[in-house]
């Protein structure tokens, strides 16, 4: 059964991502996450379709701007979705939703990159066109791997595709995405000599948006980012148990790897408007009850975070390891009404 790491330290940041200086902007023990010194391994993520659908997406239009053929691009995307096809018949909760071949949203990429690479097309006096190509900082604080950009003269393109919405519900942009521009650009001024980028977000659903940033900007931007780093890395040496780096809510918190670490979001989680499989429940087992004939058991935990006890229905299946008197993690659990309840994606994780 795998167990839950403890948290030893935190390494001094040095250089982030778009996503973990997000993650540290939101909260900062979220984005700490990939800095921090643990005695063991975290479990592996569960997939989920969202994400791959995101992947996909994003290799199909690297195979649309990089293949020298659309029947290679074809051949490569066949491949990709055999692939996929095995990673989801591993996972219960994502063969629910039926075969690869036949995920609207897989087609779409399939489709839109087949036909991106009929209508390829080369363009004039281009110093560089990069696709996926890592870039980092000239002072190494900054790394990312953008879409796809091009740089010619002074002036440069970025591209960056997205399989989510990419407008709020009252239509305009989402900040999130503007801001990964923003990063990107930061990034290509620090090593080309362009004055400004004219940046783009393409959904898999077809809706678009575009946004010149200046050179200025950009650099603006990746004093932003310097300063969070500075400010987290001061805050994360004043305090070993890292707790008033967290800011517990709904956004910040679902899927959020970090839960099983955190005990802010333990004591919180149920006030935070969470849905779906993002429940924990913690604590030392005091009885475990079989019923062989529906392969199930009740499980009661002294929860030391909701401050009671708390019966679980689970399949025997995950009693395997577990015992009275052990402190046991159940992870990825949902409510129904008052009650949490077992999951697709459920899972025990020893405390120990």
């Amino acid at each position: 059964m795998p167990r839950v790491p403890k948290v030893l330290l935190a390494r001094t940041i040095t250089r982030v991502t778009f996503y973990q200086w997000l993650a540290l902007e939101r909260c900062a023990f979220k984005g700490l996450l990939a800095f921090l010194e643990l005695d063991g391994s975290l479990p592996d993520p569960i997939p989920t379709r969202a994400s791959l659908v995101g992947t996909f997406y994003h290799r199909a239009m690297e195979v649309a701007l990089t293949a020298e053929t659309e029947a290679e691009v074809e051949q490569i995307l066949e491949s990709e979705i055999k692939k996929l096809q095995s990673t989801v018949s591993r996972w219960p909760h994502l063969r629910r939703a039926g075969s690869v071949s036949g995920w609207d949203e897989i087609n779409n990429a399939f489709t839109l990159a087949t036909q991106m690479a009929s209508n390829r097309h080369t363009v004039g006096s281009v110093d560089s066109v990069l696709v996926e190509k890592e870039l980092c900082s000239r002072n190494g604080l900054l790394i990312g791997r953008p879409d796809y950009f091009l740089v010619a003269r002074d002036r440069a393109k970025l591209l960056e595709y997205k399989s989510s919405k990419i407008r709020d519900d009252l239509g305009d942009p989402n900040e999130d995405h503007i801001n990964q521009l923003r990063f990107y650009s930061a990034l290509i001024v620090d090593r080309y000599e362009v004055v400004q980028i004219d940046a783009r977000i393409e959904s898999l659903s077809g809706d678009s948006y575009e946004v010149a940033i200046t050179r200025k900007e950009a650099k603006e931007f990746a004093a932003r980012v310097a300063a969070t780093i500075e400010v987290v890395n001061r805050s994360a040496a004043q305090d070993r148990e890292f707790t008033h780096l967290t800011k517990p809510s709904n956004e910040n918190c679902a899927f959020c790897e970090s839960r099983i670490l955190c005990a802010p979001f333990k004591r919180e989680q149920d006030r935070i408007g969470l849905e779906g499989e993002n429940f924990v429940l913690e604590g030392v087992i005091k009885k475990c009850d079989l019923d062989s004939a529906l392969k199930i058991a009740a499980v009661t935990v002294a929860d030391d975070y909701r401050k009671a006890l708390v019966t679980l229905i689970i399949p025997t299946s995950g009693c395997e390891k577990i015992g009275v008197g052990l402190r046991t993690l159940f992870v990825n659990l949902r409510r129904h009404g008052g009650e949490l309840v077992w999951g697709h994606t459920s899972r025990v994780l020893s405390c120990g």
